[in-house]
């Protein structure tokens, strides 16, 4: 789309290597799952965002007791602190598929408004202006900062372009095979085991993670700025093709409309897909959540439907003025604005046509 670039991530998906005056250590997973070892030993830390919770404990003991030390760690731990580990798990997990009930409700104009009115300093308001009036390089920057600020649990890429007042965004998704296909459950015995999930349980929570993901981004650049009146939001990811290439494939493209974003309580959304149909929408998600990919919105194609839409409205004004009546134009629209022409003359040339054929 000839969007511009501001989000990438690492050499190594999940990777991190960290260097400081205690020596070197590796870090494994995302922000809230991480491996970390190191000269001090090996540990698993949780953490869930927004919630204030973790958990760390260390996988390894020094010397020849390290097996048997960890296996006695899996198997005596008390059911209540098992049970512990499990739910800040479902948390964790709970998080990542409903990532939409974390964000803020989209604020109206009248929030901005309210809220430069309450301000102090005049710098601060002429900047808080330049926010809700629209001004091009500010929202720009809202973007970028906003951009390089998101820390989620897996990693993705984002490309913007700003026309006007529609904010178009190509979003490189987190890969499927990133997300876990397994989970922890309590034996008999109050152990924790690690089960596999079924490939069509990992599609559909896949599935829902990654529109979950498109809810989230749009409430937050709406939050950005009033001017922002729409979104369209295109996620993308990367797979083989019958000759074994590695293609872009988009798996969805939705139209958001802050009019309707803005009535929404996002933490009442239990089924991200469901809501997603409430908006224009290009996705192909079939019963076994396979994504089939489809061809996204394009800025070229907004800008034609504004020039058809112009010139349709235009015609519509001429045979006004002509004498015609409401009534008598509405019963060759439809037949006329499907006709993709380039001009308001040839509109108002086919809807004249049309018009003598009625009379």
């Amino acid at each position: 789309m000839g969007l511009r670039f501001y989000k990438s991530f690492k050499i190594l998906p999940g990777v991190r290597i960290n260097i400081s005056k205690s020596g070197i250590s590796w870090t494994l997973g995302s922000k809230a799952v991480k491996l970390n070892t190191g000269k001090r030993g090996t540990y698993l830390n949780l953490s869930i965002p927004k919630t204030g919770l973790s958990w760390r404990e260390r996988l390894d003991k020094k010397g020849s007791e390290t097996k048997q030390s960890l296996t006695k760690t899996e198997t005596s731990r008390p059911n209540e602190e098992s049970r512990e580990i499990i739910q800040q798990y479902e948390k964790e997990n709970d998080f990542i598929l409903n990532l939409h009930k974390y964000a803020d409700d989209v604020v109206t104009k009248e929030d901005f408004i309210n809220h430069l009115n309450s301000v102090k300093g005049d710098s601060l308001k002429d900047s808080l202006r330049l926010v809700i009036d629209g001004d091009s390089k500010t929202i720009n920057a809202l973007i970028e900062n906003y951009i390089n600020s998101i820390e989620l649990p897996y990693e993705f890429k984002i490309e913007y372009q700003l026309e006007d007042n529609v904010l178009f965004i190509d979003l490189d998704l987190p890969e499927i095979e990133n997300f876990s296909s397994q989970y922890p459950t309590l034996s008999s015995k109050g152990e924790i085991l690690v089960k596999n999930l079924n490939q069509i349980t990992v599609k559909k929570q896949y599935s829902q993670a990654v529109i979950s993901l498109a809810i989230y981004l749009a409430a937050s650049f709406f939050n950005l700025s009033p001017f922002i009146e729409y979104i369209v939001l295109s996620g993308y990811t990367q797979r083989r093709n019958r000759d074994g290439e590695l293609t872009d494939d988009y798996l969805f493209s939705f139209k958001f409309n802050r009019s309707t974003m803005e009535n929404v309580c996002l933490s009442d959304i239990d089924k991200p897909y469901d809501f997603i149909l409430n908006f224009e929408n290009r996705i192909n998600l079939s019963g076994s959540f396979n994504f089939k990919a489809i061809t996204p919105y394009q800025l070229k194609e907004e800008k034609k439907d504004e020039a058809v839409n112009l010139h349709l409205n235009e015609a519509i004004q001429g045979l006004k003025n002509l004498g015609y009546i409401t009534a008598e134009i509405n019963l060759i629209i439809d037949k006329i604005k499907d006709l993709n022409l380039n001009s308001t003359d040839e509109y108002l040339i086919e809807a004249l046509k049309e018009l003598s054929k009625i009379k």
